[in-house]
């Protein structure tokens, strides 16, 4: 208890957004943990956002410490987003992404879940900012392929697609990013699918050549993986975003989080436009 409580505790200080506002973010977070049980209960988001959260939903209680759990990438979600653009959310998990994008931003997302509990706190999640029009929810894995995959369900965040010779799991439908963008190809895309990032981009050939995407918000765990080449193969570089900068700096490919975009003019030139959002009383 105490070793999680120090671990959770350094996380918010070390922060962007815990930095700035430390006894703010300590205060909420101490509340939290006095007040979290196993039974939801709806907490302050970004702006006027708001999600459903319980104790041990590792996705949305560091949203409930800082504001922002991935500060710089969540920034650049809401940042680079317009009212009306598309935003694809793959591996949406409760949906902490796609309400920023659809509630905040204004945008038209497709959120992509295939793990049946996450679907059903991602729907309670957009029901509850009042953004079932503009979120589309496809309850599918995607790969290289179209097809079924066997699928991990009980690790929360860190569900993923299993290999041919591990057990267990649940058998999903899945589809590939060119399948699922041949409608009309999203601005931004955001993939945190466990590994799993390879494949994925493996049936995103086509929309990788289009370059229509502009920007790809991307979990690696193999930074000279598949992924990364064919990212690069097809003009996006690997950048880090400063939110309160409003600024792009490349960066080599590395694990973890990485924003790759395409003609970092443009994408600059939304960012340093969009209106400020308010997180635990900063502007950003």
């Amino acid at each position: 208890m105490i070793r999680e409580a120090w671990a959770v505790g350094r996380f918010v200080l070390a922060h962007p957004v815990g930095r700035r506002r430390p006894v703010r973010c300590l205060l909420d977070t101490l509340l939290w943990q006095l007040r979290a049980s196993a039974r939801p209960r709806i907490v302050p988001f970004a702006g006027d956002a708001r999600l459903w959260a319980r104790r041990g939903e590792t996705g949305v209680t560091g949203n409930v410490y800082v504001g922002l759990h991935e500060f710089a990438e969540m920034a650049f979600t809401l940042h680079v987003l317009r009212p009306g653009d598309l935003f694809a959310d793959i591996g949406a998990n409760a949906g902490s992404y796609t309400v920023l994008a659809a509630k905040i931003a204004r945008a038209r997302v497709v959120a992509v879940e295939p793990v049946p509990e996450a679907v059903r706190r991602l729907s309670a999640n957009v029901a509850l900012n009042g953004v079932i029009d503009r979120v589309v929810v496809h309850r599918v894995a995607v790969s290289d392929r179209e097809g079924t995959v066997r699928l991990a369900t009980e690790f929360d965040t860190m569900n993923r697609i299993l290999a041919e010779n591990e057990a267990g799991g649940i058998e999903v439908p899945c589809t590939t990013l060119d399948r699922l963008f041949a409608g009309e190809p999203p601005l931004l895309v955001k993939i945190d699918v466990e590994g799993h990032e390879d494949s994925v981009f493996a049936g995103a050939r086509g929309s990788l050549a289009s370059g229509r995407v502009r920007a790809w918000i991307v979990e690696t765990t193999r930074p000279g993986g598949r992924a990364a080449r064919l990212l690069s193969e097809n003009g996006y570089e690997p950048v880090d975003y400063d939110p309160f900068a409003r600024s792009l700096r490349p960066c080599p490919p590395r694990p973890g989080n990485l924003i790759w975009v395409r003609d970092r003019g443009e994408v600059e030139r939304r960012l340093r436009a969009a209106s400020p959002v308010a997180v635990k009383g900063l502007r950003i």
